[in-house]
């Protein structure tokens, strides 16, 4: 319910095989301060905290947060397009987040936990391995096989996710729409042309506002809801002069 009152301004979308757009929201991190238990101030590279106070210092093992450096942060976004022409594009942030149901390298870990793993951050910290005996074989292909995965120290999904978390989507919800109209003679000649362009927004509401509650399962919505989905809206709208027209359609090629 509380979608249908908020709103996010710049969401990334998680589709992106741009490595730059990547890098940017991956370095989100990088010199944000947060406190620290014993006082001591956050590092300069892009830090990672699994708790909201930590105890330890950076790259701390047991009590502490992971960092990853600048080189690490861009190798983990070529990484992160390398997974997302791998198993993209994905129709939901659950089909992003979690590993696919299937006996292939795709069925072990999701998209981030895989990139992670292709980047190696965690090799200096896996130290003391133990044989998984107790759990059935066909899952031992799954299992981290070290005493120290899961520490504070280890880097996982769930620590980079929850700096992502805010700002990812799975899809677009603003599009810029650009249209072309032309007026001809009696005799078929073109004699006068115009490019416009629309910034159209998806908003939360249905197209037929008062049938239906924002928050309401497709199941029960009426017809119209069902067959046209949420409501676009123009957000601004303006006429493109020719040159830059020309220049737009240039980029384009």
């Amino acid at each position: 319910m509380i979608a249908a009152h908020l709103m996010l301004d710049g969401a990334f979308n998680i589709n992106s095989t741009d490595k730059a757009a990547w890098l940017a929201v991956l370095s989100a991190m990088r010199g944000q301060d947060f406190a620290l238990q014993d006082g001591g101030t956050a590092p300069s590279d892009a830090a990672f905290p699994r708790l909201r106070h930590p105890t330890g210092t950076a790259n701390g093992l047991w009590n502490g947060f992971r960092t990853l450096s600048d080189q690490q942060i861009d190798n983990l976004a070529t990484h992160m397009v390398n997974q997302v022409k791998l198993r993209g594009p994905f129709q939901s942030l659950g089909e992003f987040v979690n590993r696919r149901v299937e006996n292939t390298d795709l069925g072990k870990s999701g998209a981030i936990q895989s990139a992670i793993d292709a980047l190696q951050a965690n090799n200096n910290v896996l130290k003391t391995p133990f044989t998984p005996t107790v759990y059935e074989p066909s899952a031992n292909a799954h299992i981290v096989k070290f005493t120290e995965a899961g520490t504070p120290g280890y880097l996982s999904q769930a620590d980079v996710l929850q700096s992502l978390a805010p700002v990812i989507t799975c899809r677009s919800d603003t599009f810029v729409v650009r249209g072309y109209g032309e007026a001809k003679d009696s005799k078929g000649n073109v004699i006068a042309k115009a490019w416009c362009e629309a910034v159209v927004q998806r908003m939360p509401e249905y197209v037929d506002r008062n049938a239906n509650e924002p928050h309401s399962p497709v199941a029960s919505l009426n017809i119209v809801n069902q067959s046209f989905g949420r409501r676009f809206e123009i957000v601004s709208i303006r006429r493109i002069p020719r040159p830059e027209m020309v220049a737009l359609a240039s980029n384009a090629q």
